[in-house]
């Protein structure tokens, strides 16, 4: 039974407090339906073990909109210790909710992407040491990711000489970039280098590199 609601219930969701008070199941039937049976058995464990009641989930709003609620309530206790009822604050958590799954949806994205695309891509801090490395740079360098990661920074996995000291430091980009770089196993590969200034990821400079060792071999060839 619903002893009091605030009048903000209202504005939350559109029931008034005297809708919550003509009808004491107003807030089990409005519990979405995908979280009902979830939050209900929390408030059955709540009830039981006369412990807190925190838990996130949506309501339907009177007009239909779906509400994520952070929801945390306590047990009340007269002065003999006796449970009397739950008191506690609903939180509209919507908007966190929306930011936190758009952000999901673009981490998703790019791990997509980063996931199949033929360039490797790195992420390197200040000092050159990995932050990043995607899956590709495996194929590319003919090293397990583990491998790479272990290397530590650009210039372990090719070299002091990746750029020569007056391209770097002077522009932000450094376009198309070709160098030689051999593998464990001996062979020969060209890859062609961009480098970009990027704060991401807690790194500083992106890096991509591109295996041309095929369209090399066919220019000499031409």
């Amino acid at each position: 039974t619903t002893l009091y609601v605030s009048p903000q219930v209202e504005t939350l969701l559109g029931y008034n407090h005297a809708d919550y008070l003509a009808d004491p199941d107003i807030w089990r039937k409005q519990l979405h339906p995908a979280d009902r049976d979830r939050v209900m058995a929390e408030v059955l464990r709540c009830h039981a073990n006369h412990e807190p009641f925190v838990c996130e989930y949506r309501m339907l709003a009177k007009d239909g909109r779906e509400v994520w609620l952070q929801d945390n309530a306590w047990v009340v206790r007269d002065e003999t210790g006796q449970p009397l009822s739950l008191q506690g604050v609903m939180l509209d958590v919507s908007e966190q909710k929306r930011t936190a799954e758009a952000l999901r949806e673009s981490e998703q994205m790019a791990a997509v992407i980063l996931g199949n695309i033929s360039d490797a891509v790195l992420v390197t801090d200040d000092a050159g040491a990995f932050r990043y490395i995607s899956p590709s740079a495996s194929a590319i360098f003919r090293r397990s990711l583990e491998e790479i990661k272990e290397l530590g920074a650009m210039t372990q996995l090719l070299g002091n000489e990746i750029f020569a000291p007056e391209e770097v430091g002077k522009i932000d980009v450094i376009h198309n970039i070709e160098r030689e770089f051999t593998d464990r196993d001996g062979t020969r590969h060209v890859l062609l280098i961009n480098a970009k200034a990027a704060p991401i990821s807690g790194g500083t400079r992106l890096y991509t590199c591109r295996d041309i060792t095929r369209r090399k071999e066919m220019e000499e060839a031409l």
